[in-house]
């Protein structure tokens, strides 16, 4: 998640937290009463609710295909945003003093008028229907990838999707609190709120360390720190490890598993996921992935002149879908599988 490639959606997921962050803020100014001194610096953040559906959208399709171009239809889905931004300015910020603070207490109390209530179905509806979109784009690369435990996008990208629509359920649960009036559970809903995405927070930092940092070093040092493998075992199995990759070309099966390739080895999944790990400097599915890049970058250079498809070459290798194909390829080489085709031919 911090590669070269991938700097546009940590840009997105950036944004989101960010807007996440700033309403948080928002709301403890409205509680504490800061906006009733400060009324022309309220209410400027209610349309950030129409940003996160997409941007969770977008961060999920980009995430899942690195190689997607930015189109510009893809504007179509900020309009709702626009729209809310430009109502607020008409009902709230181009009127008096004296509204203003009026609607601020009328915001401010806990019984909320009954009238509101389709605009938070409205923004509900809106958030739920982009998390769904995105879910169901997760599942569809599930489905097309039979290793997806070994797959640690679609793991983090299903696990960020269900923290967040976790958030969201707790979020419209303490607006129904608020809507009878019950402080007390929305106290406690908006508590659990915060603690979540703090701990998503915490989640995303860890993340979005690169494996080569210190302290993924320390961690990955702690991981393996009872193990009993000596160097001279571990630079033998290393070499096992590729001599066997390239030659038995194991890694042209789209199933195969971290299992497997121990079993073929006569070594234990502990040693060879420890020496991939510390010696080569990959993950399981990193070092697979680079060899079926390198066979698909071998295919189209001695294919110059066929009408080999790049969907032929990703099923050739050992991958199941376009999108990862995409990706791992755009990753390695900087070009994407039709890109590196044209320039060879």
């Amino acid at each position: 998640m911090t590669s070269k490639g991938n700097k546009f959606v940590n840009r997105i997921l950036g944004v989101f937290f960010l807007l996440w962050a700033i309403d948080i803020l928002d709301g403890a100014l409205m509680i504490n009463g800061f906006y009733f001194n400060y009324p022309n610096l309220a209410l400027w953040t209610e349309s950030f609710l129409f940003l996160y559906g997409p941007l969770i959208y977008f961060y999920t399709l980009y995430t899942l295909d690195e190689s997607r171009n930015n189109k510009l239809k893809d504007l179509i889905h900020f309009l709702p945003f626009i729209v809310v931004f430009i109502v607020f300015l008409r009902i709230y910020h181009f009127n008096p003093l004296d509204f203003k603070l009026e609607i601020l207490k009328e915001i401010n109390s806990l019984n909320q008028p009954i009238e509101s209530l389709p605009i938070y179905v409205l923004v509900y509806a809106h958030f739920f229907f982009y998390l769904f979109c995105s879910y169901r784009k997760v599942k569809q690369e599930i489905r097309n990838l039979k290793e997806f435990y070994s797959q640690p996008v679609l793991q983090w990208l299903r696990s960020l999707l269900t923290t967040v629509a976790l958030v969201l359920i707790l979020a419209l649960a303490s607006s129904f609190f608020q809507f009878l009036g019950l402080q007390l559970y929305f106290n406690i809903s908006i508590f659990i709120i915060l603690l979540i995405i703090g701990l998503l927070m915490g989640r995303l930092i860890f993340k979005t360390l690169e494996e080569k940092s210190p302290i993924y070093t320390a961690l990955t040092d702690r991981k393996y720190s009872g193990s009993n493998l000596q160097d001279c075992e571990a630079t033998q199995i290393k070499a096992k490890i590729i001599a066997t990759l390239k030659n038995e070309e194991l890694y042209l099966n789209p199933e195969l598993t971290l299992k497997q390739l121990s079993e073929k080895l006569g070594v234990s999944s502990k040693k060879v996921s420890q020496v991939i790990n510390e010696r080569i400097g990959k993950s399981f599915f990193d070092l697979i992935n680079t060899f079926r890049i390198e066979h698909a970058k071998r295919i189209f250079k001695e294919n110059k002149d066929s009408k080999l498809t790049v969907l032929e070459v990703l099923y050739a290798v050992g991958f199941n879908s376009k999108s990862s194909f995409n990706t791992e390829f755009k990753k390695r080489t900087g070009l994407t599988p039709s890109e590196f085709q044209k320039i060879q031919s």
